[in-house]
């Protein structure tokens, strides 16, 4: 029974989740927004769980085996720690911060920029787009300083 409950449920899903999807990413306001994204995320969750309960997920994967003892793993140095989490860090929230400010100046919601069918770039202004090439640029020299650095 539960087998055949798993079934309807993931050919249910299939369907409505890219729906909720889509409806997620042309919401006007945050409420509807957030219901699209309950609706698109609790059916994957019921799906993995009666999964698991009918014997088609298996949440407890054997573990890998060991590398061999001689094999020698590079650790990274805490500046090459430190260079690429500011890498990381600059690009998301450097990225974060042009786009929002990009969507505001549209006058559109933040969360427009995640729908696939409207590109923001098409919108960019020379500063915006000379704002990009900067934050890549940086991003992209941290972490080749950092991958560059001789462990010591």
């Amino acid at each position: 029974m539960l087998e055949i409950a798993f079934i309807a449920l993931f050919c249910i899903t299939i369907i409505i989740a890219p729906i909720a999807w889509l409806r997620m990413l042309a919401a006007k306001s945050q409420r509807f927004y957030l219901v699209n994204v309950a609706i698109f995320v609790l059916p994957i969750v019921v799906v993995f769980g009666l999964g698991h309960l009918a014997g088609f997920v298996d949440f407890s994967a054997p573990l890998k085996d060991e590398p061999p003892a001689n094999l020698s793993v590079p650790q990274l140095s805490w500046i090459q720690v430190l260079l690429l989490s500011a890498a990381g860090c600059l690009w998301l929230i450097g990225g974060n911060v042009l786009m929002y400010r990009h969507t505001k100046r549209m006058g559109r919601s933040y969360w427009s920029i995640l729908n696939p069918f409207k590109p923001q770039f098409r919108d960019f202004t020379a500063r915006e787009w000379a704002s990009l090439v900067v934050l890549v640029a940086v991003t992209l020299l941290l972490a080749a300083l950092a991958m560059n650095l001789v462990p010591q």
